[in-house]
């Protein structure tokens, strides 16, 4: 993990520090299980950022303001949080075109939330088949 992302981890209560290194680890697995090529990891807007060379960047973040959660979010120009509100409508509390909350003590529990994050991360691949082929 390279330092700058350390120090922002580091900037997060522990609990939501907890929860969005589980969801960076979950991230990188699916990168690596999927064989889709290198993660790209830095901040971009002051948050986590994600990336492999043929997907769509997802970044993660924590907020005071809802301090039970932390935010999955998606390209807002992509069909990707509109496709997952189509397909698992009530499986995820969703916020406009772009983020994804998640309680901070189900992280990894969900299989859809595996399947989304693997969806992002191939999404050129993907983004013209029925439903990002969900």
């Amino acid at each position: 993990m390279e330092e700058s992302i350390a120090s922002k981890l580091n900037t997060y209560p522990t609990d939501a520090k907890s929860a969005l290194l589980q969801l960076r680890k979950l991230i990188l697995q699916i990168a690596k299980l999927e064989s889709l090529g290198p993660v790209s990891e830095s901040i971009k807007w002051e948050q986590l950022s994600y990336s492999c060379p043929k997907g769509s960047p997802l970044r993660i973040d924590w907020y005071p303001d809802s301090p039970q959660t932390i935010s999955l979010f998606c390209h807002c120009q992509t069909k990707l949080i509109a496709t997952f509100k189509e397909v698992y409508p009530s499986h995820f509390q969703y916020l406009g075109n772009r983020e994804i909350l998640l309680p901070i003590s189900q992280i990894s529990a969900k299989p859809e939330l595996a399947h989304c994050i693997s969806v992002a991360l191939k999404y050129h691949q993907v983004k013209n088949k029925p439903l990002l082929g969900l």
